[in-house]
């Protein structure tokens, strides 16, 4: 760096205007305080370590992640916390002083065999979809269900995971259990929360799909 750099580096140091002054005082303090809020978390996204803030909410099995200033977090993006994994299922757009996200906690590990007998496995949010996919009415006093049983499962947006077609079947159940339901895979919804087009291909753990599985 010469010395016109250090020159100019010392007069905005501040920020160029009132705007960019405010927005790096903000910066400073949270970098310089986030430690000292019982919001501070350490973890580990994608397999680097990191600092970041994470907020409870009333749902036990969401929270709120917060980044430190000048760096990102991602759609799909794994979080090993509290000795749970988690998937960002949700991110703020505007990212002008922080990211902000949502992660939903994973309650199974998907695993499947791919076209090259490769085994694959993802960690995933599996949830009853039944009620939402195949209908349910009320008749005055009793409510009635039709249908088949149905999983909705939303896992990263990862290469193996966009090669899963309507051929691939999972094993999906209680671990303890000696005998587990298997499920086929009936509508992949690959556009689900995909953001920015191919901009987000450089990584693939940005994004995630939603699966509905039938038995």
């Amino acid at each position: 760096m010469g010395v016109w750099d250090y020159y100019t580096a010392r007069i905005n140091a501040k920020g160029t205007n009132k705007r960019g002054a405010a927005l790096q005082r903000e910066q400073r303090y949270i970098r310089s305080h986030l430690k000292d809020n019982l919001s501070y978390q350490q973890c580990i996204i994608d397999g680097e370590d990191r600092e970041v803030a994470i907020i409870n909410s009333d749902n036990l099995d969401e929270k709120s992640i917060i980044s430190l200033p000048g760096e990102d977090l991602l759609h799909g993006a794994l979080v090993e916390w509290m000795d749970n994994k988690w998937l960002i299922v949700e991110r703020d757009a505007n990212t002008t002083v922080y990211a902000k996200c949502k992660m939903k906690q994973c309650n199974h590990f998907l695993q499947w065999i791919d076209s090259n007998g490769k085994i694959c496995g993802q960690w995933a949010i599996v949830s009853d979809g039944t009620k939402y996919l195949t209908g349910e009415f009320e008749d005055r006093n009793f409510i009635t269900s039709r249908g088949d049983t149905r999983l909705s499962v939303t896992i990263s947006r990862t290469e193996d995971a966009l090669n899963l077609d309507r051929t691939n079947r999972f094993l999906i159940d209680d671990p303890d259990c000696h005998e587990h339901l298997a499920y086929v895979l009936t509508k992949p919804l690959r556009m689900g929360s995909v953001y920015n087009g191919n901009s987000y291909r450089r990584n693939p753990w940005q994004q995630r799909l939603f699966y509905d599985l039938t038995d």
